[in-house]
Order: structure tokens, then C-alpha cells, then sequence
């Protein structure tokens, strides 16, 4: 017995059967099929009604993702998922392989994140919906770094400071390191421009940096302490020392002190520089048994308060001491 398939499609084909009306119920006969002839064929004991069946299809397509991840992400996560139906097939072929992702903008951090969700039929009208997946942690947002120590100013060489910071973040820090571990000593060993820098880094790999500019430099001790005051044309002796934040002197002959101006205080005016028979060309103090010296023509000076401005090696600051010429 052959019936015409030619009216079914390509998985209709596949899957009907011939029918055979025996003693008043359907009963499925083994079939035979020809593809090019589109004909279903099958060998039967008697005659009596036959019909095409096809099989129905009412279970929903099966879909399977993976399960979110336990850590942090540093962006947004995309799941994958694939899609399976035993019966009348996937209506649309690419339901077969996708992903469910998740959408957390630029700067958010959040650790219940849910993905898009997905719904897949097959080609009976059953479907099934890939619900979206939560608790997700996301973080695309950086740890936050406070420096409370140092602060920008200038500290004096050996001064105890110690650093203060701290790092946070809305999920988990997993370094903070700074140039120097919290609680510890900064750098104030040699005066000059220094740098201090904390990086954090979160269980998401992202980082951020903060730093802070500080200085460091000496105190000055005149010798004597008092204002000198000589007469005009008698070269000034200026004697100092430099120390550090416990008043020692540090004073060495690796450090070395320049002559950088000086300046009339009445007037503000500057005056150019002239040391006294040329002891001091290169305007740099001459370094001796723990002090530096420096000796001050005054014969082009009127009776007056001048100030001597100098630097010593990296400190930045602009040293200054006065004397008086009289006549």
C-alpha cells in the first residue's frame, strides 16, 4: 500500500507513518519512504482505511546554559547556552548556539547582575524561554585610593612622617600597596622633589593610582645666629649649617650650597653679585670643618638691610639671610 507524500514538507516526510484502520482504531505500520517518488509505502494483510500520520509534537525545546561564574568579572559576562528539540525541529536554526549576556554599564559595580534573556521554538509553535541569569558580580568600576599622609608641603630631612592611606571598593580589594607600607616611615632621608604613590587593585583587576607630591629640605643655622653687620666695603662672612629636623648638622661636602641672588629689602631691588677678592667665583660656599662659607663683597652697597638668597643641592627651597652695611 503507497500513499502520496508530495504535500509534506522535508521533517513531515521524515517522520510520518502510514496508518491502518483496524477494528475501529489507527495502528501505526511499519513505512517504507522514496524519497525521489515521494511516496510512503507499506505491506499490510488486508484493506481497509489508511491515512498519513505525523507524529505531534508538544514538548517544548530543551535549552541549556552555563552557570554564571563564582568570582568578580571586570566586564559584562556572556553565558553560553545551546538548544535542542527531539521533535519537529528548532523553527530557527541559529536558536541551536547562543549566549545570554549581561548589560552593567561602564563604572557600575554590582554583585546581581542578570543576563538578557532568549525564547526558542520549535517547528510545532512550542517554545521555551532562556530566563535571565542573576548574581552575577560585575565590577567595571575602580577601588578608590585615599592618601590622608603624606600631604603636599615641604618637610625638613629626617623629619619622622609616617604614611596613612587606605583603599576601597564596593566588592573585594585584593592589593593595596603603596611606596611605603601603611603606618611606615616616608622618605625624608635627602632633601629634593619626592613622590609618594598608592595603586590599588580590586578581585576584578581593575586598578587605580593616586599620588602626592611632597618635598624635602634642610634647615639653616647661621653662624652666628644674630644679624651680621659690617661695614661698606669690609666683606660680609656669611657661616651657616645646614640641619636636619632634630637640629644635627648635616652639613658635608657632597651638598653642595649656591649663591642664587641678592636683594636690597628696602627697596626690593636686585643687586648683582660680587664676592670679596674673588674668594667665591663660582658663587658656591667652600665647605670647612662642618660649616660653609661664603665671603660677600659690599663695596658697590649703600648703608642698608640686604638678604642673600642660596639653594642647597635638591632642596627646593629658597634659603635667605640678611645683614646690615652701615658706614
Amino acid at each position: 500500500m503507497c500513499l502520496n507524500g508530495a504535500a509534506l514538507d522535508g521533517a513531515a516526510f521524515t517522520s510520518a507513518v502510514i496508518l491502518h484502520g483496524v477494528n475501529g482504531a489507527w495502528q501505526p505500520e511499519a513505512t517504507t519512504r522514496n524519497a525521489a517518488a515521494r511516496t510512503l509505502c507499506a505491506t499490510v494483510a488486508s484493506l481497509s482505511p489508511f491515512a498519513v500520520g505525523i507524529p505531534l509534537d508538544t514538548v517544548a525545546p530543551t535549552i541549556t546554559c552555563a552557570a554564571a561564574p563564582a568570582g568578580w568579572s571586570a566586564d559584562n559576562v556572556a553565558l553560553a547556552c545551546s538548544a535542542v528539540d527531539q521533535g519537529a525541529g528548532l523553527a530557527n536554526p541559529g536558536d541551536a548556539s547562543f549566549s545570554l549576556t549581561t548589560h552593567v554599564a561602564p563604572g557600575i559595580e554590582t554583585a546581581n547582575a542578570a543576563t538578557d534573556s532568549r525564547t526558542v521554538c520549535d517547528r510545532a509553535g512550542n517554545c521555551a524561554t532562556a530566563t535571565p541569569i542573576g548574581g552575577i558580580k560585575i565590577d567595571r568600576k575602580a577601588p578608590v585610593v585615599q592618601i590622608t599622609a603624606p600631604v603636599t608641603r615641604t618637610f625638613i630631612v629626617n623629619e619622622s612622617a609616617t604614611a596613612a592611606y587606605r583603599c576601597t571598593d564596593g566588592g573585594l580589594i585584593a592589593a593595596c600597596a603603596g611606596t611605603v607600607a601603611d603606618g611606615s616611615r616616608i622618605d625624608t632621608r635627602t632633601a629634593g622633589a619626592k613622590t609618594f604613590s598608592v595603586t590599588a587593585r580590586d578581585a576584578a583587576a581593575n586598578t587605580a593610582t593616586q599620588s602626592v607630591s611632597y618635598t624635602v629640605g634642610f634647615r639653616v643655622r647661621s653662624i652666628p645666629s644674630a644679624m651680621l653687620s659690617v661695614k661698606r666695603g669690609s666683606p660680609v662672612p656669611v657661616a651657616i649649617q645646614l640641619t636636619d629636623a632634630a637640629n644635627a648638622n648635616v652639613s658635608s661636602a657632597s651638598v653642595v650650597v649656591t649663591v642664587r641672588g641678592l636683594r636690597a629689602v628696602s627697596s626690593g631691588a636686585v643687586l648683582p653679585l660680587k664676592d670679596s677678592a674673588w674668594l667665591n667665583p663660582d658663587h658656591n660656599f667652600r665647605f670647612a670643618l662642618g660649616a660653609y662659607g661664603y665671603a660677600l663683597g659690599t663695596k658697590a652697597l649703600t648703608p642698608g638691610i640686604y638678604e642673600l638668597q642660596f639653594t642647597a643641592a635638591n632642596d627646593p627651597v629658597m634659603h635667605t639671610l640678611q645683614f646690615r652695611v652701615v658706614k
